[in-house]
């Protein structure tokens, strides 16, 4: 059912003559650094992750109504992930698509992209590989003009690409970030 409400979004949203738009550009929309944990999460070890990350607006808009839109965004991170004394770099490219209301003062975001982890043994989790696919939900709220604070809770794992162990890590994330 959820695979094909999304894409019923997705084409929708592209072949829709009256309700999408295209926006200006292509523009910043936070930058930011979030924290997260997998902590009360079924794993063996105890991670933690630090990452700094920026969110673009691209340039697709659907007006779903009069009080909410559809927008599509890009999002990059790149951080630092910490467990029983072992370290490794994580990234994540990610597109994504985002309910809003007219205000932009509270979000909810759908992404989904690749996880690069050259370090992919970190304490006694084994993920597999370097390559991961991830998928996030997450919530935010602008508190001021450009300040934002958010939470998302993301899965990552290789899918079965690199074997048939395939536990992957469910993360809860909390961020705060400036809103252009």
């Amino acid at each position: 059912m959820a695979k094909m409400v999304a894409w019923f979004l997705i084409l929708a949203f592209f072949f829709s003559p009256s309700g999408t738009c295209l926006a200006d550009s292509i523009s910043w929309h936070t930058l930011g650094f979030r924290y997260g944990t997998n902590e009360g999460i079924d794993k063996k070890t105890d991670l933690r992750r630090y990452e700094v990350f920026g969110i673009l607006n691209l340039p697709w808009i659907l007006q779903i109504s009069s009080n909410i839109d559809l927008e599509t965004r890009f999002i990059a991170s790149g951080g630092l992930l910490d467990g029983e004394g072992d370290e490794g770099f994580i990234g994540i490219l990610s597109p994504g698509i985002c309910f809003t209301d007219k205000n932009r003062r509270f979000s909810l975001e759908f992404s989904g992209g690749i996880v690069i982890a050259p370090d992919y043994r970190i304490g006694e989790e084994d993920f597999g590989g370097p390559l991961q696919f991830s998928f996030g939900v997450g919530i935010g709220l602008r508190l001021f003009k450009h300040l934002g604070l958010g939470y998302r809770i993301q899965h990552y794992s290789d899918a079965s690409l690199f074997g048939s162990d395939n536990r992957g890590v469910d993360w809860q994330l909390f961020e705060v970030g400036y809103r252009f």
